[in-house]
């Protein structure tokens, strides 16, 4: 909807802002979002790759909101999904994924997550896709004032594995406050974040009998467009990536596994 109208700059001179998404109990909000997703696996003499793109309406509801941030729900109210292996022949789903309850901090980090359904995924050995996912979680707006060409940065742990006491990685985040636009009508602030992290596992891991010890990166990019008045996101746009080496031991045999990873999304508020 707000996809193809104008971003116009404001003429009047912007001042300090404190950036900041409010929550009110009760309180819906519906978004449209768009995936692309490409991985591509290389060992040795074989290659596999496969396309994913998806299309949803994704509905969140407040459940509790204070000083020290929100609860909110999330359910998919449309979900479509396109599966394009290399070489094969495309699928399609319009399977809905259990509902979430996700916490959320007072400059919006992803404090917790908990599934609302029975749907369990088992996390084993080093997903770049759910390292990726603890990333983008970990993200937080400035603590203080900022102004229209300003900076903040930020430096956080997220885990490389789903196990009890798993190894970690350090994200480091770089943001900034580029403009007051108008979108769709509303002030916003325009804010571009940068953050990159190592993927890299020294201590060998486990996972079916195999050993493994990992070589990468991942990096995002996300525009977000922040209403000043009603102080929620209407817009968001990231471009994300991970590029990870595998390499695989049992009973003295030794496999490298290359992966990359490439993700582009897009959501809007639309109600």
């Amino acid at each position: 909807m707000m996809w193809g109208l104008m971003l116009m700059l404001l003429a009047a001179p912007a001042g300090a802002e404190v950036l900041r998404i409010e929550y009110t109990p009760g309180e819906k909000r519906v978004y449209q979002d768009f995936t692309a997703v490409t991985i591509m696996r290389r060992s040795q003499n074989h290659q596999q790759g496969v396309q994913l793109k998806a299309r949803s309406k994704v509905e969140q509801t407040v459940r509790s909101a204070g000083t020290d941030g929100a609860v909110i729900e999330i359910q998919h109210l449309e979900n479509q999904v396109e599966t394009i292996p290399q070489g094969g022949r495309a699928t399609t789903s319009s399977d809905k994924p259990d509902g979430e309850r996700v916490r959320v901090g007072p400059r919006g980090r992803i404090l917790s997550r908990e599934t609302l359904g029975d749907k369990k995924v088992e996390e084993e050995g080093l997903e770049a896709m759910s390292v990726l996912q603890r990333a983008l979680d970990g993200i937080e707006l400035p603590e203080g004032n900022l102004d229209p060409g300003g900076i903040w940065t930020q430096s956080y742990d997220v885990a490389l594995t789903d196990e009890t006491n798993p190894p970690t990685t350090t994200v480091n985040l770089k943001g900034t406050y580029l403009r007051r636009v108008k979108l769709d009508g509303h002030e916003c602030a325009e804010l571009d974040i940068e953050f990159t992290a190592s993927l890299t596992q020294n201590k060998p891991g486990q996972m079916t009998g195999l050993s493994y010890t990992s070589a990468g990166h991942l990096m995002g990019s996300v525009t977000m467009y922040l209403d000043l008045d009603r102080k929620i996101s209407i817009a968001e746009l990231a471009t994300l990536g991970t590029h990870l080496e595998l390499t695989l031991s049992s009973d003295g045999v030794t496999v490298k596994v290359e992966e990359t990873l490439k993700m582009n999304t897009k959501s809007s508020l639309v109600e």
